[in-house]
């Protein structure tokens, strides 16, 4: 009995470590992405994947892609570029991406609740749920936008205008 319990007790401990693991590493990305966003996330565009020559709407792969989610960077006209990071959660995927949403919805918070960032949360037009974070100069650095299908980080970078 005292085998199994130790055994048990071990899996439980195993499981929590690497769960622990790969929680700190979605938010290690988060962090490492509002680094990068300075720099317009230059540094991780891929290949060119797609352009919508109406929109002037640039679509690239990057360079480091989520296992978990599908992530492309979208250059606007404006010059500025998105990282979006898109998790599916249809189906059977829900039950994997529950640990990273809450993750994500966590650290959110902490943001706003250092006094670095300001948050805002209201309904799209379609019915998501989407969450805005504003820097301390009212610039636009994220945005969370979700529903029971999907969940959705768009990360912006920051354009320097200038001259």
């Amino acid at each position: 009995m005292k085998k199994i319990l130790v055994l048990l007790i071990s899996i439980l401990t195993f499981q929590f470590c690497v769960q622990a693991q790969t929680e700190a590493a979605v938010i290690t990305q988060l962090h490492t992405l509002l680094q990068s966003a300075k720099s317009n996330f230059h540094d991780d565009m891929g290949k060119k994947i797609d352009e919508d020559a109406s929109t002037k709407t640039i679509y690239y792969e990057t360079l480091k892609p989520s296992e978990a989610a599908e992530t492309f960077i979208v250059h606007q006209a404006t010059g500025q570029n998105m990282y979006v990071i898109m998790y599916d959660g249809k189906g059977d995927k829900i039950a994997k991406i529950i640990p990273i949403v809450d993750q994500y919805i966590d650290e959110l918070n902490n943001m706003v609740k250092s006094g670095n960032y300001s948050g805002e949360d209201y309904k799209d037009k379609n019915g998501k749920d989407v969450t805005d974070v504003k820097d301390k100069a009212g610039n636009l650095v994220l945005r969370y936008a979700s529903n029971t299908e999907t969940q959705t980080i768009y990360l912006y970078g920051f354009v320097n205008t200038k001259k």
